[in-house]
């Protein structure tokens, strides 16, 4: 088990390391050659698309790789109820566009983009196959087509911003990479000897993933609120132009938390066997995995920090040096959404659903009243505040507010101190002996 997460983990790492690298460099050349103001438009379009991703996730994530985990049910029903029912979710989060659309100001380049890229998303739905993988933790047969989808969606992106610099064309370039996933994923399942039949959707089944996921899906919503309604209220009320500016400072920030859901979920699965078997066991790894994502956590913020002043105008250009105290607020969320990570599969493990509601709705409205307050007078560096004190909110203080997950909250105050006694808790015997 331990030799299968090491090595999943490995090729999950590495592929988001080089899909990070990549993404940084779309985002850097689509920055520098669209400009603050097209690139705030796109990234205002693209945050109205996030706000409504939860609908159509539909929760089922960490859920439906329990239920393969657990072998609760058979593999071909998990995955082709949780497929049906995510494209159900998929098409209502369009129609919802629709509406939006209809409702809140945009231009007409705007409005045509912001559809195509809703549309494309609903296809996102089959990245169940790729719980799949994930419950087995084999994460190497899909390493290659993930891969190939990020470059030549990057490549593809690129070339539009330089040569034909279009909102609308480069939105079909994000509609691609969603359309590539959906079409990768499956032929990599089929290609795998594994089949899916629309008969095996059981709808008894999925009222009970859905029953289960009911709370996921709303603390979905409120995450995604607090994640992403920085930058809409920022489009709302500031110019497009401050979008692009403090979209630069999030992306970079931003980056860094994929390696905290890799690594949370590689664990999940080791986690709740070990659950199972040793209680005190299964605290023992909790600690761990939470100490080692903090004691990253605060690397990240220290290093992106201390070189910001530079970083930001070399790869974005001086029109962007604004985001620079943006990004030096906001990399330190990083330290509570990478705890967060891993409170959220615990949270599963334990059946605390209710509560990653609170928690993420707890945080939410910090973020909205924060934002609704700090942003009309001082922008983007306003937005940055009320994201990190949102950040904190959800992904620690809540946690000591009940008692069912004040154990948690224990583990995250463990980790968070454990800098400050220079990790005298990992010392070996012989010197914590010596001082005594």
């Amino acid at each position: 088990m331990q030799r299968n997460v090491v090595t999943h983990s490995t090729w999950m790492i590495a592929e988001k390391a080089l899909s990070i690298g990549v993404n940084l460099l779309v985002t850097i050349g689509l920055a520098r050659w669209l400009g603050p103001e097209t690139y705030g438009q796109l990234s205002y379009i693209i945050a109205f698309v996030a706000l409504l991703a939860p609908i159509s996730a539909l929760g089922l994530h960490s859920i439906i790789i329990r239920e393969l985990g657990e072998a609760l049910a058979t593999e071909s029903k998990v995955l082709t109820t949780g497929l049906v029912l995510r494209l159900a979710g998929g098409l209502f989060s369009f129609v919802v566009v629709l509406l939006v659309t209809g409702v809140v100001e945009l231009s007409g380049s705007e409005r045509f983009s912001l559809i195509l890229i809703a549309l494309a998303s609903s296809l996102h739905a089959f990245q169940v196959l790729d719980y799949y993988f994930q419950a087995k933790n084999q994460a190497q047969p899909l390493v290659m087509m993930r891969t190939f989808v990020v470059l030549s969606g990057g490549a593809m992106k690129l070339a539009i911003a330089n040569y034909f610099p279009s909102l609308e064309l480069i939105a079909a370039a994000f509609a691609y990479d969603y359309i590539a996933y959906a079409f990768g994923y499956w032929f990599i399942y089929h290609k795998c000897g594994f089949g899916l039949s629309l008969k095996s959707a059981d709808a008894i089944y999925a009222k009970g993933l859905l029953k289960q996921s009911s709370w996921l899906i709303l603390s979905g919503i409120a995450a995604i609120i607090y994640l992403k309604i920085d930058q809409v209220m920022l489009g709302i009320w500031g110019e497009r132009q401050d979008v692009g500016i403090y979209a630069v400072a999030a992306r970079l920030s931003e980056a860094w938390y994929i390696f905290a859901t890799v690594i949370a979920t590689a664990y999940f699965s080791q986690l709740v066997s070990g659950r199972k078997s040793s209680r005190s066991l299964y605290y023992v790894r909790l600690q761990r995995v939470t100490d080692l994502l903090v004691i990253f956590a605060i690397a990240i913020a220290l290093t992106v920090s201390a070189v910001a002043g530079w970083l930001v105008p070399w790869l974005f250009g001086a029109e962007y040096e604004e985001a620079v105290p943006i990004l030096r607020i906001h990399i330190w969320a990083s330290v509570f959404v990478f705890m967060r990570a891993v409170a959220s599969k615990w949270l599963i493990a334990e059946r605390l659903l209710k509560f990653s509601l609170l928690s993420h709705l707890g945080g939410a409205v910090i973020n909205v009243v924060l934002n609704a307050v700090l942003i009309p007078h001082w922008g983007g560096i306003g937005a940055a505040v009320a994201t990190v004190v949102a950040y904190a909110v959800a992904g620690f203080v809540m946690f000591s507010t009940s008692r069912s997950t004040q154990p948690m909250a224990a583990i995250m105050l463990k980790s968070l101190v454990l800098p400050l006694s220079l990790g005298y808790r990992y010392w070996p015997k012989k010197y914590k002996l010596n001082q005594n």
